[in-house]
């Protein structure tokens, strides 16, 4: 029992180091910025070409695929979703 607590508290501290020597790794060696998303609407669309979805996928605006020859009720609530999750676009009116 002894032999299993001592064990316990090196992987405990083994845990401590690891996590320690990742901030400083971070510090010096940053995540690099990623591309940011437009502030626009969702382009929404049902494509199945793969050139046009590749297109549309990798373009920085963002993208809703929806299904083809879908019911009127599905598209309402795939934009209620989208405005949902992306919120309103939002305007910035300088003075």
């Amino acid at each position: 029992m002894l032999q299993d607590h001592f064990n316990r508290g090196l992987r405990h501290v083994a845990n401590l180091g690891i996590r320690r020597l990742a901030l400083v790794y971070r510090h010096f060696y940053p995540h690099k910025n990623r591309e940011v998303v437009k502030e626009s609407p969702p382009v929404f669309g049902d494509s199945t070409k793969p050139e046009e979805l590749r297109e549309l996928i990798t373009s920085s605006n963002r993208f809703e695929h929806l299904i083809s020859g879908s019911s009127s009720a599905y598209l309402i609530r795939r934009k209620e979703i989208a405005q949902e999750a992306y919120g309103r676009p939002v305007e910035i009116v300088q003075r």
